[in-house]
């Protein structure tokens, strides 16, 4: 389970990086994927 949980999120993640800079949903997204990418700067 935490493997497919693992693989979703860095599908989730390929999406935001694909996703072009000005589309509003980029916003609501990044708000998600915030606390996430604290996460990951903290493990490097």
């Amino acid at each position: 389970m935490s493997t497919s949980k693992a693989r979703y999120l860095q599908t989730r993640e390929k999406l935001y990086t694909t996703l072009p800079k000005n589309n509003p949903t980029l916003e609501s997204f990044r708000g998600q994927q915030q606390p996430l990418a604290n996460l990951h700067r903290k493990d490097q």
